[in-house]
């Protein structure tokens, strides 16, 4: 399990993700519209584990709702975490 959270959340222009991994690992970030298109992927890395912050630019988004979906693979362990973003 991954630990993570936004804020501030509702969001007008930045958004923080904030996120812990137990070990070092593969990291994308992606952003989905409520009609689920991928409006953005931020970030396709590897990590080191521990505490972990993403700075997000919504400056561009319509205002509405999101989902921030957090993927991390590590090896065998695979793992998805979904947190809602509202853009005001």
């Amino acid at each position: 399990d991954i630990s993570l959270k936004l804020f501030p959340n509702p969001c007008i222009e930045n958004t923080t993700l904030s996120y812990m991994l137990k070990t070092n690992s593969k990291v994308s970030v992606t952003l989905i519209s409520a009609d689920g298109k991928q409006t953005q992927l931020i970030k396709d890395e590897d990590k080191d584990s521990g505490m972990n912050e993403l700075s997000i630019n919504t400056s561009q988004l319509k205002k509405g709702l999101y989902v921030c979906r957090l993927e991390t693979n590590s090896g065998a362990n695979k793992n998805l975490q979904t947190l809602k973003l509202i853009v005001q």
